[in-house]
């Protein structure tokens, strides 16, 4: 009877496991990682100058807030990104570092980068690595994966420590509401 138990708790990790790794068709359907949960390095990362970017080290012991957005071609994406640039200053200050990421080319970033005047990471997950890692892919198939727009506070432990997450791509999270995540994380 127990052999039972044990073998079906194994299909059902292992049926959870494969739905985990597909992308919603929807934005609405995206799972992404909550409060509390470790913080993922995926790999295959690069910069906006096209070189590798190890996720993983720069998440090391340094409080982090982590962006991200749709494109070089979002509107909505680029305003938040200005506006995160004038907070910047603040949330270093505090200790943190801002990266951005995006399914853009690196070429795609650096015009973003010198449009916006930004002087913190953009990095380019075109494989959707970290995307899906972070649970807030989406795409039809075939077709380009994008992310939910996500902002996740990351503590120096490396966990979660706040996000924002929003199917509706206009709505993005006020600053202020950052700013507060960011110093009850460093407290």
């Amino acid at each position: 009877m127990r052999k039972c138990y044990l073998v079906a708790l194994c299909l059902l990790v292992f049926a959870g496991a494969l739905r985990a790794q597909d992308v919603p068709e929807t934005a609405t359907d995206v799972r992404p990682l909550l409060v509390g949960m470790q913080a993922p390095a995926p790999a295959g990362l690069v910069d906006d100058q096209g070189t590798a970017f190890d996720f993983g080290a720069a998440l090391v012991d340094k409080p982090t807030v982590l962006v991200f957005y749709r494109g070089h071609w979002c509107p909505h994406c680029n305003r938040q990104l200005v506006e995160l640039q004038k907070h910047n200053a603040v949330l270093h200050e505090l200790g943190f570092q801002l990266i951005a990421v995006a399914p853009d080319t690196p070429e795609n970033l650096l015009k973003t980068r010198q449009k916006n005047k930004l002087d913190f990471a953009l990095v380019s997950d075109s494989t959707a690595a970290a995307l899906k890692a972070y649970g807030i892919a989406w795409g039809k198939p075939g077709k380009k994966i994008l992310p939910v727009p996500a902002v996740f506070v990351i503590g120096a432990d490396g966990k979660i420590a706040f996000h924002f997450v929003n199917p509706t791509y206009q709505i993005r999270l006020a600053p202020q509401v950052l700013l507060a995540a960011a110093r009850a994380t460093v407290q």
